[in-house]
C-alpha cells in the first residue's frame, strides 16, 4: 500500500488539474522529471532481489542449431 500511496502523493504534488491535462500541457522537462521521479518510486518499492532465476535454462549446440545449416539441413 505505501506504493499506492507514493505514487498519489507525487501525482498530486505535480498536478491540480487531472493527470491528463498535466501530462498534455507540462513542458518536456517537467514531465520528463515527473517520470523520472515516478520511476524512482517504482525502483525503490519493486527493487530486484538479485537472486538469479533458476527456472528456466537455454541449451544450444551444433547438432541442435543445425551446424552449418541452420534450419535447412535435411539431416
Amino acid at each position: 500500500m505505501e506504493f499506492v500511496k507514493e505514487t498519489d502523493t507525487a501525482i498530486s504534488l505535480w498536478t491540480n488539474s487531472g493527470i491528463d491535462n498535466a501530462i498534455f500541457e507540462s513542458s518536456d522537462e517537467d514531465f520528463f522529471e515527473f517520470i523520472e521521479t515516478m520511476a524512482l518510486i517504482g525502483k525503490h518499492h519493486f527493487h530486484s532481489s538479485g537472486v538469479t532465476n533458476e527456472n528456466f535454462s537455454f541449451i544450444a549446440n551444433s547438432s541442435l542449431s543445425g551446424d552449418a545449416h541452420p534450419c535447412a539441413s535435411p539431416d
